[in-house]
């Protein structure tokens, strides 16, 4: 992606009122997920916000895109409405457009409103980082809680044994930091995938993820944890 391109993504826009704020990287290359938190529509529980998934090198145009270009087969990055259900914690997307290199449109994906689906996202999850901060104010009411600031992608951490096996699940993992941020000893495993090596891989990603430790009374908490699950799949569902 041109430079000039990627600081327009990670800036505000002035004319358009965008407030572009990093969520995730999606892989090694530096491809960023990204949210425009200006566009976060609270009037009700169910809020929607733009994002993006940027990358650096080109992706292949999936099945089920319409007003695909005759020669166009790659998209370079991807812009998205997004329905965000703050009670229920379920996201469906509206919307998706796909832009190649030279930010024409490649493809789009447009769902009518009666026809969205809402699914259910693990917070350890590109989703789920995306509801956490949409729905941030429902979130900070959990007292006690320690939040997750950076998600990685569980896809990484699969071992190759694993998959080669056909193993798959979601541990769940509990992480306790300090006041600092940091961890205050190794995560833990509360429930077992069933398989000593994706147990041992979920606690891996939680290593490399970062929390914020929860607040009392406007100061970081001594010790604050948070359980997720970290899901491990083939052909993801």
């Amino acid at each position: 992606m041109r430079p000039i391109l990627i600081a327009l993504l990670l800036t505000a826009s002035t004319a358009h009122a965008e407030a572009w704020r990093q969520i995730a990287e999606l892989d090694k290359n530096g491809g960023l997920l990204l949210l425009d938190t200006a566009s976060i529509d609270r009037a009700s529980d169910v809020r929607t916000a733009s994002f993006k998934s940027v990358f650096k090198s080109d992706h292949a145009i999936g099945a089920g895109y319409q007003d695909v270009p005759p020669n166009a087969q790659s998209y370079r990055w991807e812009s998205s409405l997004g329905h965000f259900n703050c009670a229920r914690q379920t996201v469906a997307v509206a919307q998706s457009i796909l832009h190649g290199a030279d930010d024409l449109v490649v493809g789009k994906i447009v769902v009518e409103p009666g026809a969205l689906k809402f699914r259910e996202v693990p917070p350890a999850s590109f989703g789920g980082l995306l509801l956490h901060v949409v729905c941030a104010s429902e979130a900070d009411a959990a007292v006690g809680a320690a939040k997750i600031t950076y998600v990685v992608n569980p896809d990484r951490y699969y071992p190759p044994g694993s998959k080669r096996r056909g193993e798959e699940g979601a541990p769940v993992v509990k992480v306790c930091i300090g006041p600092t941020n940091a961890l205050l000893r190794e995560p833990e495993i509360t429930d077992t995938s069933g398989f000593p090596e994706l147990d041992a891989a979920a606690v891996k990603a939680a290593k490399d993820m970062r929390y914020a430790a929860a607040l009392q009374d406007g100061a970081p908490m001594p010790e604050s944890c948070v359980k997720y699950k970290v899901k491990f799949a083939k052909f993801p569902r």
